[in-house]
């Protein structure tokens, strides 16, 4: 391929790369804390635009059916509020996870008001 051509398709490839984020980017949705009783005072953060199918998908792997949501906030921007939400609880990561070492009403108080969302709201659990 001529250095040419090379460059074409990579500024074909950055430019679909950058219209996928654009795309990306404008996906509403929740940020949710997700506790399991195995796990005391850990509590995974995570996005999702399905939460009840994700909360299943938790539990598929859970003979049990023990993963709950501690919380879920409605967000315009999934994506960029769960980056947000794992930004803020930097501090209390398990290293190399989604699980933070947090208590799930202490994570809901720092992540209440997302900068994504429009206003703040109360927990919504099902």
């Amino acid at each position: 391929m001529s250095p040419r051509r090379a460059i074409q398709n990579g500024g074909d490839l950055e430019r679909h790369a950058l219209i996928q984020q654009f795309a990306i980017a404008k996906l509403p949705g929740y940020v949710y804390g997700v506790t399991h009783p195995a796990w005391p005072g850990h509590v995974k953060i995570g996005k999702t635009t399905l939460p009840k199918k994700r909360l299943s998908n938790y539990n598929a792997g859970c003979p049990h059916r023990m993963f709950k949501y501690a919380f879920k906030i409605a967000v315009a921007n999934c994506h960029a509020a769960e980056a947000a939400a794992h930004n803020r609880l930097l501090t209390w990561n398990v290293a190399g996870t989604e699980w933070y070492r947090i208590h799930p009403d202490d994570a809901f108080a720092l992540l209440a008001c997302l900068p994504q969302k429009e206003d703040c709201l109360v927990p919504d659990v099902d």
